[in-house]
């Protein structure tokens, strides 16, 4: 699956997205975290790496897979 395909997925579950990159050339993209409720983007979800953390309450995952089946519709895990 593209990153194109993987962003749209997770924008349409947790909204719109902040587009960041570190000053290693890493790309991340910040979300409203749905286990926080922070009133800020705080989760930063690196989709190369299949990585994301939330800075506010330090929930990490090494597989986004698991926010997509934890908070998407079966339809997105198709």
């Amino acid at each position: 699956m593209s990153n194109d395909k993987k962003l749209s997925i997770l924008k349409d579950i947790l909204g719109d997205c902040f587009y960041s990159q570190n000053g290693k050339g890493a790309r991340e993209y910040l979300f409203f975290c749905p286990f926080c409720d922070s009133r800020k983007q705080k989760l930063s979800i690196n989709i190369e790496k299949g990585v994301s953390k939330c800075w506010v309450c330090a929930n990490t995952s090494k597989n986004l897979f698991y926010l997509v089946r934890k908070f998407g519709t079966p339809s997105h895990i198709s």
